[in-house]
């Protein structure tokens, strides 16, 4: 499955300090992860809020990516690496943020 970067999603807010918090938290990941999309070795530095390219109406989920990746003119649809597709986590904090 490929996802698209979800443009106007910042009315989304957790718990958490940032969007990659809240994907590394409920992942239970101890180390800033590399970039989501396959064949990317950059460090992510945000958690970017992502859909389904195939599905309008597929929710919101978090993948860590890099700059380059979340950068609003990166529109094209992209691959995750297979452990980002395993263990998706969903930007709707009531399901899935681990209250403070």
């Amino acid at each position: 499955m490929q996802f698209k970067n979800t443009p106007n999603t910042t009315g989304l807010t957790c718990n958490c300090t940032s969007w990659l918090d809240h994907w590394m938290k409920n992942n239970g990941s101890h180390s800033t992860p590399q970039c989501s999309v396959i064949q990317c070795t950059t460090k992510a530095v945000v958690g970017g809020r992502v859909k389904a390219c195939d599905d309008e109406h597929s929710p919101w989920l978090i993948v860590p990516l890099c700059s380059a990746h979340n950068a609003s003119h990166f529109t094209d649809c992209f691959d995750v690496k297979a452990s980002v597709r395993r263990n998706p986590v969903s930007a709707n904090a009531e399901k899935s943020c681990r209250k403070k």
